[in-house]
């Protein structure tokens, strides 16, 4: 798929339990054979929710305000629902040694709008829709991508 940490999930199982135990052996899988890994990424087909399944959905904006720079990152997002939204700025530097400083700093919805405008000029906002999750004691984060028709199942406690 091109990122050594993406994996396709398709429609070929009878029900959401298969789909979600095919997630589950992948990640077992690569675990065992790759050592520990934070985040697991799934690009899947569209999926039908269990009645029962317990689930929190967001509508999630990012807008890149700044990214001249490789080893760095600087984001707007907005993420809410049913039009309550809390807005912050995430700062993504890479470090000497490899890793990643995260940092997210909070913002009102005033300096949100003014912030906007620094927007990166050849980027757009990119919208999801968020769906988190607990499966078996996992915590998953399922993503819809209206504009890209994509789908992304993301194992967050691999």
């Amino acid at each position: 798929m091109g990122h050594p940490n993406y994996f396709y999930v398709d429609n070929r199982v009878k029900s959401f339990d298969e789909k979600i135990n095919n997630v589950i052996e992948r990640i077992d899988y690569y675990m065992e054979n790759k050592g520990e890994c934070k985040r697991i990424m799934f690009l899947i087909e569209d999926v039908q929710w269990p009645a029962d399944l317990v689930k929190e959905k967001f509508d999630v904006t990012q807008t890149i305000l700044k990214d001249s720079v490789l080893n760095y990152q600087l984001k707007l997002v907005k993420r809410g629902q049913d039009k309550n939204y809390t807005y912050y700025v995430k700062e993504k530097k890479q470090l000497e040694d490899g890793s990643f400083r995260i940092r997210k700093m909070f913002i009102n919805a005033s300096e949100y709008l003014a912030t906007i405008a620094q927007k990166h000029p050849e980027r757009k906002s990119l919208y999801r829709d968020r769906t988190l999750f607990l499966y078996q004691g996992r915590l998953y984060r399922y993503d819809y991508i209206p504009d890209k028709d994509v789908r992304v199942l993301v194992s967050e406690d691999a």
